[in-house]
């Protein structure tokens, strides 16, 4: 594991990122929180080729299969195998206020994003030519109950049990919704001290940013809010 170090490791919040192949959505991230958290431990998990993005305080290289991206993601996180809190978020989202890390975690082992949009929408049990049809006529809420764009987690532990988890399921889930599938698992183990916040908090699609209550990152998923990421970057990282 090659490391760059740009910060002390005493830090308040730490945030923890997986990306492999284009930087440009990690960058607006990355440049979003060193924006309005600039004391914050940011730490980049990539494969051996991805280039490290400007800002952060440390990069974590791993020999991953980046097309089973479900897989590579928990593998990385577990064996980063941060003994401390931090937050692990999805590239395509911009902080939009400071919050600590710590307070949001309380007593918990962990504390998910519990999902907000979308919970009666039922599943594309073709998507990306995955057969899911397990879930033919479940919805989202039903089956995926907790959205992996951001997780607190105590420490390395909870990313261990999350990829053998995933490692005992069917391959197609290393592909995609692997994340949310051992979440959804391991919110029923009653070993595990099991958090939860809502995902308009912490993954707030950018057309409900006028909703009442605060929120403390905008999650840009999808093709067509992707497009727009780049023009809110801008706003806050003037």
């Amino acid at each position: 594991m090659k490391e760059f170090n740009k910060k002390s490791n005493e830090l308040k919040n730490t945030f923890v990122f997986f990306c492999v192949g284009d930087t440009d959505q990690a960058q607006a991230l990355v440049d979003s929180i060193n924006t309005l958290d600039n004391e914050a431990e940011v730490i980049q998990c990539s494969d051996t080729k991805t280039n490290a993005v400007n800002g952060i305080s440390k990069i974590a290289r791993f020999d991953v299969d980046s097309e089973r991206l479900m897989l590579a993601r928990l593998y990385a996180f577990a064996e980063l195998n941060l003994t401390k809190p931090a937050a692990y978020i999805d590239t395509d989202m911009l902080m939009m206020r400071k919050f600590s890390v710590e307070e949001q975690l309380k007593s918990y082992d962990l504390v998910a994003c519990e999902r907000a949009y979308g919970n009666n929408d039922f599943i594309n049990t073709n998507y990306l030519g995955l057969s899911l049809s397990e879930y033919l006529n479940k919805t989202f809420g039903e089956v995926y109950p907790y959205v992996a764009c951001f997780t607190i987690t105590r420490s390395a532990q909870i990313w261990k049990d999350c990829y053998n988890i995933l490692a005992k399921m069917d391959p197609k889930f290393s592909l995609w919704y692997g994340d949310q599938e051992a979440l959804r698992e391991l919110s029923k183990c009653s070993y595990v001290k099991f958090g939860k916040i809502s995902e308009s908090l912490v993954g707030r699609l950018p057309e409900r940013i006028a909703d009442p209550g605060e929120h403390y990152f905008l999650h840009f998923k999808g093709k067509a809010r992707k497009a727009i990421m780049f023009e809110y970057a801008k706003k806050i990282c003037r």
